[in-house]
């Protein structure tokens, strides 16, 4: 996948040379919505549990625990400075963005919420994932054009393979 390997920007190199976008990379990046924020820290507060958020692709699997997601959108609603948001988006490899979703309910319908990318290089491996089954499916749209759609089945995740084992285990 392109950018898989996508490493954090040095500060430094930020300053001498700013960037004008702070644009996520193409990654299996863990996207976590804004709007979700609120209930999940309260049920966390009421639980007295941490949540990892955890993002399971067809090979891997990355977490980010609920914290550290929180903790970023503080300092970056912080920042005055749009230069300063940028460049801590870079340093830290959590993007706040706007995506598109497109609306099942509505023909043609998409609507735009803020949510978090977190780059593989901001999370942690929580493992490996194997022995899925991958299908096609073949579908028209609205517009009456053909479109595929990748369907993965069952699958197996070794948790032995990642670090979320050792987080976990760092809690209790």
């Amino acid at each position: 996948m392109k950018d898989r390997n996508w490493k954090k920007k040095d500060l430094t190199k930020l300053i001498s040379r700013p960037l004008k976008h702070a644009k996520a990379p193409t990654a299996p990046n863990i996207f976590i919505k804004e709007e979700d924020l609120p209930r999940l820290s309260a049920w966390q507060a009421s639980n007295s549990i941490s949540i990892y958020v955890v993002h399971v692709f067809d090979q891997q699997a990355f977490a980010i625990k609920l914290d550290d997601v929180l903790s970023f959108n503080n300092e970056l609603d912080s920042q005055i400075d749009e230069q300063n948001k940028r460049n801590l988006q870079l340093t830290r490899g959590i993007f706040k963005e706007v995506q598109a979703y497109n609306r099942v309910d509505a023909t043609g319908a998409s609507e735009k919420k803020v949510v978090f990318k977190v780059s593989p290089e901001a999370s942690i491996t929580a493992g490996d994932v194997s022995n899925v089954d991958v299908q096609a499916q073949l579908g028209v749209s609205t517009s009456k054009k053909y479109v595929a759609h990748v369907i993965f089945k069952n699958g197996e995740l070794d948790l032995a393979k990642g670090n979320l084992l050792g987080c976990i285990e760092d809690l209790i």
